[in-house]
Protein backbone atom coordinates (compact mmCIF):
# COMPACT_ATOMS: atom_id res chain seq x y z
CA UNK A 1 0.00 0.00 0.00
CA UNK A 2 3.15 2.05 0.58
CA UNK A 3 4.09 2.32 -2.87
CA UNK A 4 0.59 3.09 -3.97
CA UNK A 5 -0.20 5.77 -1.30
CA UNK A 6 3.31 7.01 -2.75
CA UNK A 7 2.32 7.40 -5.94
CA UNK A 8 -1.02 8.64 -5.53
CA UNK A 9 0.62 11.64 -2.98
CA UNK A 10 3.04 12.46 -6.37
CA UNK A 11 0.24 12.79 -8.58
CA UNK A 12 -1.78 15.13 -6.67
CA UNK A 13 1.67 17.05 -6.14
CA UNK A 14 2.42 17.01 -10.30
CA UNK A 15 -1.35 18.23 -10.45
CA UNK A 16 -1.26 20.69 -8.06
CA UNK A 17 2.37 22.20 -9.31
CA UNK A 18 0.89 22.28 -12.96
CA UNK A 19 -1.81 24.29 -11.40
CA UNK A 20 -4.35 21.60 -12.47
CA UNK A 21 -8.14 22.09 -12.09
CA UNK A 22 -9.84 20.12 -9.42
CA UNK A 23 -11.33 17.39 -11.87
CA UNK A 24 -7.58 16.45 -12.88
CA UNK A 25 -6.68 16.62 -9.53
CA UNK A 26 -9.21 13.50 -8.32
CA UNK A 27 -8.36 11.84 -11.42
CA UNK A 28 -11.73 12.61 -13.23
CA UNK A 29 -12.93 13.25 -16.92
CA UNK A 30 -14.85 16.39 -17.03
CA UNK A 31 -16.93 15.29 -20.10
CA UNK A 32 -17.50 11.94 -18.67
CA UNK A 33 -17.75 12.60 -15.03
CA UNK A 34 -21.23 12.35 -12.90
CA UNK A 35 -21.86 13.53 -9.42
CA UNK A 36 -21.67 10.01 -7.89
CA UNK A 37 -18.45 9.28 -9.27
CA UNK A 38 -16.11 12.65 -7.68
CA UNK A 39 -17.13 11.14 -4.67
CA UNK A 40 -16.43 7.68 -4.70
CA UNK A 41 -13.10 9.15 -6.35
CA UNK A 42 -12.58 11.07 -3.49
CA UNK A 43 -12.84 8.19 -0.80
CA UNK A 44 -10.44 5.76 -2.94
CA UNK A 45 -7.87 8.56 -2.90
CA UNK A 46 -8.11 9.51 0.43
CA UNK A 47 -8.19 5.52 2.03
CA UNK A 48 -4.55 5.83 0.85
CA UNK A 49 -3.35 9.57 1.60
CA UNK A 50 -4.97 10.11 4.84
CA UNK A 51 -2.59 11.50 7.49
CA UNK A 52 -4.38 9.23 10.05
CA UNK A 53 -3.80 6.05 7.62
CA UNK A 54 -0.62 6.98 5.93
CA UNK A 55 2.60 8.09 7.87
CA UNK A 56 4.23 8.58 4.75
CA UNK A 57 5.83 12.49 3.82
CA UNK A 58 3.59 14.98 2.42
CA UNK A 59 0.60 12.65 3.05
CA UNK A 60 -1.02 15.51 5.25
CA UNK A 61 -0.29 18.39 2.00
CA UNK A 62 -1.56 16.27 -0.41
CA UNK A 63 -4.86 14.50 1.69
CA UNK A 64 -5.35 19.17 1.79
CA UNK A 65 -4.97 19.50 -1.87
CA UNK A 66 -7.55 16.90 -2.75
CA UNK A 67 -9.88 17.87 0.04
CA UNK A 68 -10.04 21.23 -1.35
CA UNK A 69 -10.59 20.21 -4.82
CA UNK A 70 -13.45 18.14 -3.71
CA UNK A 71 -15.29 20.43 -1.74
CA UNK A 72 -14.99 22.90 -4.85
CA UNK A 73 -17.47 20.57 -6.06
CA UNK A 74 -20.31 20.02 -3.74
CA UNK A 75 -23.51 19.75 -5.55
CA UNK A 76 -24.90 18.94 -8.86
CA UNK A 77 -25.55 22.57 -9.57
CA UNK A 78 -21.59 23.30 -10.02
CA UNK A 79 -20.75 20.21 -11.67
CA UNK A 80 -23.25 21.37 -14.71
CA UNK A 81 -21.71 24.72 -14.47
CA UNK A 82 -18.22 23.85 -14.31
CA UNK A 83 -18.99 21.50 -17.70
CA UNK A 84 -20.92 23.78 -19.61
CA UNK A 85 -17.90 26.37 -18.80
CA UNK A 86 -15.52 23.26 -20.21
CA UNK A 87 -16.92 22.98 -23.03
CA UNK A 88 -17.15 26.54 -23.79
CA UNK A 89 -13.59 26.91 -23.31
CA UNK A 90 -12.67 23.86 -25.00
CA UNK A 91 -15.06 24.90 -28.25
CA UNK A 92 -13.16 28.11 -28.09
CA UNK A 93 -10.05 26.39 -28.49
CA UNK A 94 -10.83 24.47 -30.95
CA UNK A 95 -12.25 27.50 -33.14
CA UNK A 96 -9.01 29.20 -32.32
CA UNK A 97 -6.72 26.23 -33.71
CA UNK A 98 -9.21 25.40 -36.78
CA UNK A 99 -8.69 29.53 -37.42
CA UNK A 100 -5.22 29.39 -37.16
CA UNK A 101 -4.71 26.00 -39.20
CA UNK A 102 -6.86 27.93 -41.98
CA UNK A 103 -4.63 31.26 -42.17
CA UNK A 104 -1.27 28.50 -41.69
CA UNK A 105 -2.94 26.72 -45.06
CA UNK A 106 -4.20 30.04 -46.58
CA UNK A 107 -0.74 30.94 -47.71
CA UNK A 108 0.27 33.10 -44.49
CA UNK A 109 2.06 36.21 -46.35
CA UNK A 110 0.72 35.81 -49.82
CA UNK A 111 -2.54 36.70 -48.89
CA UNK A 112 -1.49 40.37 -48.35
CA UNK A 113 0.69 40.12 -44.96
CA UNK A 114 -2.75 39.84 -43.10
CA UNK A 115 -2.51 36.31 -41.91
CA UNK A 116 0.13 35.79 -39.10
CA UNK A 117 0.85 37.85 -35.91
CA UNK A 118 0.82 41.37 -35.66
CA UNK A 119 3.17 43.74 -34.27
CA UNK A 120 1.87 43.33 -30.82
CA UNK A 121 2.61 39.31 -30.91
CA UNK A 122 -1.65 38.78 -31.20
CA UNK A 123 -2.57 36.78 -34.16
CA UNK A 124 -4.01 38.33 -36.86
CA UNK A 125 -7.59 36.42 -37.67
CA UNK A 126 -8.46 38.71 -40.43
CA UNK A 127 -10.65 41.16 -38.02
CA UNK A 128 -10.17 44.79 -37.11
CA UNK A 129 -8.48 45.65 -34.14
CA UNK A 130 -11.86 46.81 -32.28
CA UNK A 131 -13.64 43.59 -33.63
CA UNK A 132 -10.85 41.64 -31.69
CA UNK A 133 -11.01 43.57 -28.69
CA UNK A 134 -14.39 43.12 -28.75
CA UNK A 135 -14.15 39.63 -28.87
CA UNK A 136 -11.85 39.35 -26.25
CA UNK A 137 -13.58 41.63 -24.00
CA UNK A 138 -16.83 38.89 -24.46
CA UNK A 139 -14.68 36.43 -23.92
CA UNK A 140 -13.49 38.08 -20.26
CA UNK A 141 -17.02 38.65 -19.69
CA UNK A 142 -18.32 35.07 -19.71
CA UNK A 143 -15.64 34.37 -17.71
CA UNK A 144 -16.66 37.04 -15.24
CA UNK A 145 -19.95 35.68 -15.37
CA UNK A 146 -19.16 32.11 -14.62
CA UNK A 147 -16.72 33.58 -11.73
CA UNK A 148 -19.27 35.28 -10.41
CA UNK A 149 -21.55 32.42 -10.22
CA UNK A 150 -19.40 30.18 -9.14
CA UNK A 151 -18.85 32.61 -6.09
CA UNK A 152 -22.80 33.36 -5.71
CA UNK A 153 -22.95 29.23 -5.29
CA UNK A 154 -20.08 29.15 -2.83
CA UNK A 155 -21.63 31.90 -0.68
CA UNK A 156 -25.02 30.46 -0.37
CA UNK A 157 -23.28 26.91 0.76
CA UNK A 158 -21.28 28.63 3.14
CA UNK A 159 -24.13 31.21 4.39
CA UNK A 160 -26.26 27.53 4.66
CA UNK A 161 -23.58 26.26 6.49
CA UNK A 162 -23.15 28.73 8.79
CA UNK A 163 -26.82 28.70 9.65
CA UNK A 164 -26.76 25.30 9.76
CA UNK A 165 -24.02 25.51 12.82
CA UNK A 166 -26.19 28.08 14.79
CA UNK A 167 -29.09 25.62 14.64
CA UNK A 168 -26.96 23.03 16.34
CA UNK A 169 -25.36 25.22 18.38
CA UNK A 170 -28.85 26.66 19.95
CA UNK A 171 -30.13 22.57 19.95
CA UNK A 172 -27.08 21.84 21.77
CA UNK A 173 -26.65 24.73 24.34
CA UNK A 174 -30.89 23.75 25.05
CA UNK A 175 -30.38 20.23 25.27
CA UNK A 176 -27.38 21.37 28.00
CA UNK A 177 -29.70 23.45 30.02
CA UNK A 178 -32.63 20.82 30.13
CA UNK A 179 -29.81 18.13 31.49
CA UNK A 180 -28.72 21.31 33.89
CA UNK A 181 -32.41 21.80 34.79
CA UNK A 182 -33.07 17.64 35.17
CA UNK A 183 -29.86 17.91 37.37
CA UNK A 184 -31.41 20.46 39.64
CA UNK A 185 -34.71 18.84 40.17
CA UNK A 186 -32.97 15.41 41.13
CA UNK A 187 -31.09 16.97 43.59
CA UNK A 188 -34.18 18.64 45.30
CA UNK A 189 -35.14 15.35 46.64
Amino acid sequence: MSSAAQTEIDRVFSCSANKADNFTILGLEIESCEFADIAKKYRRIVVLIHPDKCKLPRAADAFTIVEKAYRAIPDEGILQRLKVAFQKKKEREEKLRAEAEKRAAGGGAASGGRAGASSSGIVDDGLSKEERLAKMKAAAREDEYLEAARRAQEAALKKARHEKKQEEDAAMSAALRRQIDEEKNLQLF
